[in-house]
């Protein structure tokens, strides 16, 4: 049983979406852990959890596993969120890494260049966060 949701269908009157057939409970906290008003907090984008951002790069899709049958280099990279003052730049700037915003990164566009051009060979894994370790500890 999950104490963060409930299997009890929504109601239009209690403000959910009734077509889900769940709700985040909000008043389920535990004080010193990730866990806030019903929500488990993780390494991620601010979106997007680490585990689904980096699960199948750095295990599933790697040479050699039955998910990547053609044998494709896969490289990962990731790049630490270093924003600027909202008054700066309300994007975020040239550094930011944010779920939608990394789009205007500069180092991500100067991998696209690179991929756009062919020159795959100087892409390189760079990992920053613990997704080894964790994405080994799934059994796919």
């Amino acid at each position: 049983h999950n104490p963060l949701f409930s299997g009890e269908e929504s109601s239009p009157e209690s403000g959910s979406d009734a077509s889900a057939g769940w709700m985040i409970l909000k008043d389920v906290s535990s004080p010193g852990t990730s866990l806030d008003v019903g929500v488990q907090l993780s390494d991620g984008d601010g979106s997007v959890p680490l585990l689904s951002l980096g699960l199948m790069c750095r295990h599933g899709w790697r040479v050699g596993g039955s998910l990547n049958p053609g044998g494709m280099r896969v490289v990962t990279r990731e790049f630490k969120h270093r924003s600027v003052s909202l008054l700066q730049d309300a994007r975020g700037g040239p550094a930011t890494a944010a779920h939608i915003e990394i789009l205007g990164n500069e180092a991500v566009m100067q991998d696209v260049i690179r991929v756009a051009a062919g020159r795959l060979d100087e892409l390189d894994d760079i990992i920053h966060s613990d997704i080894d370790r964790i994405a080994a500890a799934v059994d796919l």
